[in-house]
């Protein structure tokens, strides 16, 4: 540190004006000043504290970047897997329908639905 940002010669004088003997007076006053001085934090203490948070923050922020960024690739590839998923069961849903009808005229594999009037009727999706 510069300087000592204590008086110990004023905190001496007072000392000594209240019956304090000059040698024990100055060692008062001395430890005063290293007490304070070591547990006051100055302007450039309070500075690199500030440029440490400074350094934090910006850390802090790309960090959040990266976690944004990964989050927006797992969400995007989880809507394509799910739509890829509704795409697959809309398709099997609404693919022909194969039936293989036996009626009075004979057998028939149509891609329709039969009509009521067959006797017998088996439907299997393909």
């Amino acid at each position: 540190m510069q300087g000592s940002i204590i008086d110990t010669l004023s905190i001496s004088k007072r000392l000594r004006s209240v019956g304090i003997a000059e040698d024990q007076a100055e060692v008062h006053a001395q430890i005063f000043a290293e007490v304070i001085e070591n547990n006051l934090a100055t302007k450039q203490d309070i500075a690199l504290i500030h440029k440490d948070m400074e350094q934090l923050q910006s850390e802090l922020h790309r960090d959040f970047a990266e976690m944004k960024a990964s989050l927006l690739k797992w969400v995007f590839g989880m809507f394509l897997t799910q739509t890829a998923i509704l795409v697959t069961m809309i398709a099997l849903i609404t693919c022909p329908t194969y039936c293989l009808c036996i009626n009075e005229s004979g057998i028939s594999f149509t891609t329709t639905t039969p009509s009521p009037g067959f006797h017998k009727t088996t439907i299997f999706q393909a």
